[in-house]
């Protein structure tokens, strides 16, 4: 009888932790404005990564809840704050933004490696494609 109860009492416990689970995730998928608007706020706050607040989930939160896909370079500024460095080319332009930064004191220590978000743009500083890189 004392083994029925405790299955009956677990089974119970477990149903309302999936309730509670799933409603936590419907949360996560639906981000309001006020909510998108502190987390780009946060990313351009973490300016080198140190803080371990950006993060390649982050980017593409950002990236796709502010339809950044096909904008010019200007939106993802704007979004995503003054990359911390860029690459020109012949036939492209290239911006960096730093996440998951290894540091001390806010500062990246020299010599560490250091993961970037790299984002493409063509001459007329449309958006092509972003990857990531560890250097």
């Amino acid at each position: 009888m004392a083994i029925n109860i405790f299955c009956i009492l677990l089974l119970f416990l477990s149903c309302g932790t999936n309730s509670n689970q799933e409603h936590n995730n419907w949360k996560v998928e639906n981000v309001s404005v006020d909510t998108l608007g502190n987390l780009s706020k946060q990313w351009r706050s973490d300016s080198l990564g140190c803080n371990k607040v950006r993060s390649i989930e982050v980017f593409e939160k950002l990236f796709k809840e502010y339809s950044l896909q096909g904008k010019d370079e200007g939106k993802f500024v704007k979004v995503l704050g003054m990359p911390n460095n860029e690459e020109v080319y012949a036939d492209r332009r290239i911006i960096i933004y730093y996440f998951n930064s290894i540091c001390k004191a806010n500062q990246i220590i020299k010599g560490s490696d250091k993961s970037s978000i790299r984002i493409t743009f063509d001459l007329q500083r449309q958006y092509r494609s972003y990857d990531t890189r560890i250097e």
